[in-house]
């Protein structure tokens, strides 16, 4: 939330070409992805497990509303995934060819780690990288 917030602040103080709004749009993309995209096979397999059990059945009308509200909520995430890989696509080609790669890189990273927040940096600090 506070990530759209920031970016909405950026927009309006015209500072979309900052590098700041450029990796807050490609980390909030990635996030968008691991939290509402990739989340959706587990609940439909949930659903799935309980489809036509005895306790399932015994809602009446409520099972429907649970199918169909799950099933247009998904489809409005498809959708906004969409949007947002082709604003970030769009944004990617803009970037200058002639930008520090390694940059950009080391920032995405950090920007990951801001977005996840403390639990990340306490993961990244337990494995052995050096």
């Amino acid at each position: 939330m506070y990530h759209l917030i920031y970016r909405w602040f950026l927009d309006t103080m015209e500072k979309k070409s900052s590098k700041a709004y450029i990796l807050n749009g490609l980390v909030l993309t990635a996030v968008f992805f691991a939290c509402r995209i990739l989340t959706m096979p587990s609940c439909w397999y949930m659903i799935y497990t309980v489809y036509g059990t005895e306790p399932f059945t015994r809602t009446g009308g409520i099972k429907y509303v649970l199918i169909i509200s799950c099933g247009a909520l998904d489809s409005l995430n498809v959708f906004w995934f969409y949007k947002l890989c082709k604003g970030a696509h769009k944004t990617l080609q803009k970037l200058d060819a002639n930008m520090n790669k390694s940059e950009w890189v080391s920032a995405l990273f950090f920007s990951f780690i801001f977005f996840f927040g403390h639990d990340f940096v306490i993961w990244f600090k337990t494995c052995e990288w050096f």
